[in-house]
């Protein structure tokens, strides 16, 4: 999954679990049954919302865009959230929202060693409204008491992140790290976007958005030559 340009392709969550905790791990299911799709989302005479989720459920044999588990890490029990880009992008919708909560009171009740979340996320997934954009405040407190229970909290940003889960809780973690210095798109518009609202400011940095401008700018702790370092 590694070119010898040094790119990092997308692992499988399951991959990413398997090399990460010391030996077997138990997943944490999703929540119940969490409408993915409260808006009835549909374009008319092109798609339903909800038969996408039906196809990224049935490609990925997940029931939201994260897979939870819980195991042991270098003698330390942790619990791992991973965002899978194959199903819709890494959404974060209400589904996700509620596996990210459900996970993060497991680790509290449980009081694990380490809270550790692997990041491949578009965003807030907008097909989903309010209801979507609810999951921003409640992933922030969900970070919030996992932090009073004196856990600690890693970011892992694996490919893009972008939106939404940029702007809330990736940022709440005590350590972020970058997963190796092709990674890029960690933000929360586009450069177009972006260089459209500083009009007149001057150009946008070309490190953007990429692992050295984030670094640059003191908003992560440690970018990695090769996820083989975690």
């Amino acid at each position: 999954y590694i070119c010898e340009c040094s790119f990092h392709f997308d692992l499988p969550p399951k991959t990413r679990l398997d090399n990460l905790f010391d030996s077997n791990y138990e997943i944490i299911d999703a929540a119940g049954n969490i409408n993915p799709d409260p808006l009835n989302f549909e374009v008319k005479d092109k798609y339903k919302y909800i038969d996408k989720i039906k196809k990224y459920r049935k490609i990925t044999g997940q029931k939201t865009a994260l897979m939870c588990a819980n195991g042991i890490i270098s003698n330390l029990r942790a619990v791992v959230v991973c965002f899978n880009p194959k199903f819709g992008a890494g959404r974060f919708g209400p589904a996700e929202n509620e596996h990210f909560l459900k996970a993060a009171n497991f680790a509290i009740q449980e009081k694990v060693d380490m809270w550790i979340v692997i990041y491949q996320s578009s965003g807030i997934d907008v097909h989903t409204g309010i209801t979507g954009l609810a999951g921003m405040t409640k992933s922030i407190i969900a970070m919030d008491l996992i932090k009073k229970a004196k856990i600690p909290t890693f970011a892992i940003a694996a490919r893009a992140v972008a939106g939404g889960t940029y702007a809330s809780s990736f940022f709440q973690h005590e350590f972020i790290i970058i997963e190796s210095k092709c990674v890029e798109n960690l933000l929360f518009s586009g450069k177009r976007v972006t260089a459209n609202i500083l009009k007149g400011t001057g150009a946008i940095p070309e490190s953007f958005g990429r692992a050295d401008g984030i670094m640059s700018a003191g908003l992560a702790d440690i970018t990695l030559e090769s996820r083989k370092e975690l």
